[in-house]
């Protein structure tokens, strides 16, 4: 619900001298003219209220001049910011990241599984076990783990990973965003303890995976290709994130 705020916002009276009458008059309207018919515009930054008929500063230019609600949407989607002064600049982009636990995803099945370790973050993770065959298909259609969100807005996502790949034949998976072309995950660098590790693409030089997403709801399956394991993934569009720890 939205409450009426008392709001201390600095005016300025817009004034113009209208030569024939020696008279200074107040805006009227940001695209008004005078009776000499001269241009009556606010500040750069201000805006003219015609209730008080007084120039104030912008409440709706994207970051809010201490009101706590813009009239208008922000850049990142918001409407409030709460900020001291309008400067007439835009918000910046709001940061997006989805974090979900291996275990939670939907669709797992053989050879994934859920499996216990104390390391894990909730003491669960998803994998196949210790041994298990190499895939050898290319184009895998079975042996999925999925994991579903809603992006708020169009943005460029990545991915992290917090795996688990001891040894160079149990460091692989396949990934794909939206039933799109499978990247194949591969070399992931070998560690005893839990790692966080972004996707990247083995097939491209190891070049860093990025996802240009709509609004929406949007679907990240892994699919089975060694049995490297899999704790907890963050898909997020901040291209400055190095997940650490836990995660979130």
């Amino acid at each position: 619900m939205l409450r009426r705020l008392s709001l201390h916002i600095p005016v300025l009276v817009c004034t113009r001298m209208v030569l024939a009458s020696g008279v200074m008059v107040s805006c009227v309207d940001p695209q008004a003219v005078d009776v000499a018919n001269l241009p009556c515009p606010c500040a750069s930054g201000w805006i003219c209220n015609t209730a008080s008929n007084l120039c104030q500063r912008n409440p709706a230019s994207g970051d809010d001049a201490g009101a706590l609600a813009d009239a208008s949407t922000n850049a990142d989607g918001s409407t409030t910011d709460g900020s001291a002064a309008d400067t007439g600049t835009a918000d910046a982009a709001a940061v997006s990241t989805f974090w979900f636990e291996g275990e939670a995803a939907s669709g797992i099945d053989t050879p994934f599984q859920t499996q216990n370790d104390l390391g894990a973050s909730s003491g669960m993770f998803v994998g196949a076990p210790a041994g298990t065959m190499p895939a050898t298909d290319n184009n895998p259609m079975g042996a999925h783990a999925s994991f579903t969100f809603n992006a708020p807005t169009a943005a460029t996502y990545r991915v992290w990973g917090r795996v688990l790949a001891p040894v160079f034949t149990e460091d692989s998976f396949w990934v794909r965003m939206d039933g799109g072309t499978w990247t194949l995950w591969n070399d992931i660098q070998a560690a005893s303890a839990w790692t966080w590790v972004r996707l990247f693409d083995s097939n491209n030089s190891q070049a860093v995976v990025t996802y240009n997403l709509t609004a929406g709801s949007h679907t990240l399956d892994f699919a089975y290709r060694e049995p490297a394991s899999l704790d907890k993934i963050a898909i997020t569009t901040d291209p400055a994130l190095t997940p650490t720890g836990l995660g979130n």
